[in-house]
């Protein structure tokens, strides 16, 4: 079943609640890789509404979407993606070691289509506040998960 960039932002625009606790159950799953994922905990459900990272991932060796090593996740499904991920982004700043920011990558996740995320993506990774900065949207999810089909199911 192929699942297009159009279908999701969609799902996420009419069902906005139920994308709130559902999208990181999917991005759990696409994340996970029995033989590298070395630690996985993205709450998901009744879950996502505890304080907290939304993703914490610990990968050995990482993939094409993926980040080698420990990575930091937020999920927002508002529609006006740039204030949700500047606001994720300071508030994670602040609250996270440098120690830890200088080996770990940041990454956001959207259900909708963002036409300035490498914009963003590029001025955040330009200020090497974090080892690494990535983004998602629904184009990116589209083809994370032509390559994962069982997930896609």
């Amino acid at each position: 079943m192929r699942i297009t960039s159009s279908q999701i932002t969609e799902w996420a625009t009419k069902n906005a609640k139920i994308a709130q606790t559902d999208l990181p159950r999917l991005v759990r799953r696409l994340c996970f890789d029995s033989k590298a994922t070395k630690q996985l905990i993205f709450p998901a459900g009744d879950s996502t509404f505890v304080p907290g990272w939304d993703g914490i991932l610990k990968s050995k060796q990482g993939n094409t979407w993926v980040p080698a090593g420990d990575s930091y996740w937020e999920i927002g499904c508002e529609k006006k993606t740039a204030p949700k991920v500047n606001k994720d982004y300071n508030k994670r700043l602040a609250q996270t070691d440098k120690q830890i920011r200088a080996n770990s990558t940041f990454v956001f996740v959207t259900p909708h289509r963002w036409t300035k995320k490498l914009d963003w993506q590029k001025e955040k990774k330009a200020k090497k506040e974090w080892a690494d900065v990535r983004v998602y949207d629904a184009d990116d999810l589209e083809q994370w998960l032509e390559q994962s089909p069982s997930v896609s199911l």
